[in-house]
């Protein structure tokens, strides 16, 4: 009764809590509340393995986008994770989630009008990792698609968000400064609205 009369209160809060094929948990809807407010509009979760994190970000992407009406997702994680998100977002709340490359990426940012149209974008680190020399004007990478959407990214830091909300699990890969992982993550940060980092460690 008790587990019946809370889900009832978090219904009549969150626009998420009906959004799911999933088991409701409590401790889901936390993060939720973390990040509405959140003064940064970013948010670190650092649950243990098994906790639901995935589930957890997907449902302040479905509270935001209830909100505020957003449409521009997008979720960078190892690429051996990819599938994984492909299927969570799909399959538990019904998003048109994708796989792109940095090139696919690139090209539907290029695009203001199909951009704004929305999209769930799921995106491995190691796909968007721009290498060494990718601001460097005449270096052997610098025409490579990874440079290409690094510099993009970077070069339209001052105008509207590319992105409503930027996931990135596994943040910890994240976590040595001398990194390209680190750096695009510092190029990526301007361009997002909110921000989610997810790590079990």
């Amino acid at each position: 009764l008790t587990h019946m009369r809370l889900a009832g209160r978090l219904a009549d809060i969150f626009y998420s809590m009906e959004s799911s094929n999933t088991e409701f948990h409590a401790h889901q809807f936390k993060p939720v509340l973390k990040m509405l407010s959140s003064p940064t509009d970013g948010l670190l979760i650092a649950d243990e393995v098994g906790l639901g994190k995935t589930i957890e970000a997907a449902l302040i992407w479905t509270e935001l986008r209830a909100r505020y009406d957003y449409s521009r997702l997008l979720v960078v994680c190892p690429k051996v994770l990819c599938p994984k998100w492909r299927w969570e977002l799909s399959n538990r709340f019904a998003l048109d989630a994708r796989i792109y490359s940095a090139a696919e990426l690139l090209d539907l940012l290029r695009q203001p009008e199909r951009a704004a149209r929305g999209f769930v974008a799921v995106c491995s680190m190691q796909g968007l990792q721009p290498p060494h020399g990718w601001d460097e004007e005449g270096s052997d990478v610098y025409r490579r698609p990874t440079s290409q959407l690094a510099r993009f990214i970077e070069e339209h830091a001052q105008d509207e968000p590319m992105f409503d909300l930027c996931v990135i699990d596994e943040a910890h890969h994240l976590r040595n400064p001398d990194t390209q992982r680190n750096r695009f993550a510092t190029v990526l940060r301007p361009v997002a609205q909110h921000r989610v980092f997810l790590s079990a460690t």
